[in-house]
């Protein structure tokens, strides 16, 4: 991610993967426990969240970093 520019769409993917993880989503019946909203889920630790990274942006930052 610090190196190449990922498409949005791959990060949406990756952001999708860790919200059916944390929430134990079955793919067979389609549900799952929602113990938080996954804004909640992504909020800074300062503020209450879990620190969950938006994934575009943070390939944005890293590729900025590198620059």
């Amino acid at each position: 991610m610090s190196t190449i520019l990922l498409p949005e769409t791959l990060g949406d993917e990756l952001e999708k993967m860790i919200n059916s993880f944390w929430w134990g989503s079955n793919k067979t019946s389609g549900k799952g426990i929602n113990w938080l909203r996954w804004e909640k889920l992504a909020m800074r630790k300062e503020h209450g969240g879990m620190g969950f990274r938006h994934m575009y942006g943070f390939n944005l930052a890293m590729l900025g970093k590198q620059g």
